[in-house]
């Protein structure tokens, strides 16, 4: 089963675009980098928005800034 990993920051008004595309799917997780930072390392996370998509827990995609609904699933083949 497919995770996905949205690394976002409260006052970023990609992230907030994004977050409504990211609405559409299951199995999404927010983690704000402000809040755990400690997540945002261990992910070497760089800038914010950043979505990781996880296969059986191993990476398999990531890409940053905003993306429409149809390109995030285009992530998830």
């Amino acid at each position: 089963m497919k995770e996905i990993l949205d690394f976002y920051s409260k006052n970023c008004v990609p992230c907030t675009q994004l977050k409504k595309e990211l609405d559409n799917f299951e199995n999404v997780k927010y983690i704000d980098v402000m809040e755990d930072f400690e997540k945002a390392l261990q992910y070497n996370i760089r800038k914010a928005p950043t979505v990781i998509v996880l296969e059986n827990g191993e990476e398999i995609n990531r890409f940053s800034g905003f993306r429409t609904k149809e390109e995030i699933a285009s992530y998830l083949e």
